[in-house]
């Protein structure tokens, strides 16, 4: 667990250009990647690995919080095999395939809507002013589905 700085992220090739639609409502990729890597291993669905990957960012622009949730799934999603944190390599190939999974989440469940009909997916910017409501609307929702105490309606 040393929360190593050189690695390449990588996601499916496909998504590319909603990486970058989803920049403009995000902080920066690490965190849009946060998202759906947290909502395929809450739907507990993750993606099989593809010979075919691009890279999307450093592991230096993960936050030590991001970088605890991604232990933590590395280490559930290998039946708490605590050597499975050694290699950050591996822990961040794990996030990537809940990450593949939770785009597809995205897509079918919040961006249908906002996305032009080319072949790959691809964010209408003209038609997405309410965008940003929406997902963050859709992640209330998981979040209050979670069981947490959470007030009733958003602040």
């Amino acid at each position: 667990m040393k929360m190593s700085t050189d690695i390449r992220v990588k996601t499916d090739p496909r998504y590319e250009e909603l990486y970058k639609g989803l920049k403009l409502i995000g902080d920066d990729f690490h965190s849009i990647f946060f998202l759906c890597t947290c909502l395929g291993f809450y739907a507990q669905k993750k993606t099989l690995p593809t010979a075919r990957r691009d890279e999307r960012f450093w592991s230096r622009t993960i936050t030590p919080d991001e970088w605890t949730v991604y232990y933590s799934i590395a280490l559930l999603d290998k039946g708490e095999d605590f050597a499975a944190l050694g290699d950050d390599a591996q822990v961040i190939a794990i996030a990537e395939l809940y990450a593949d999974a939770g785009m597809e989440i995205l897509i079918h469940e919040v961006l249908q809507p906002y996305l032009t009909g080319e072949a790959l997916p691809t964010l209408d910017r003209r038609g997405s002013e309410a965008l940003a409501y929406e997902l963050l609307k859709f992640v209330w929702d998981k979040e209050r589905s979670v069981g947490k105490h959470v007030p009733a309606s958003p602040p």
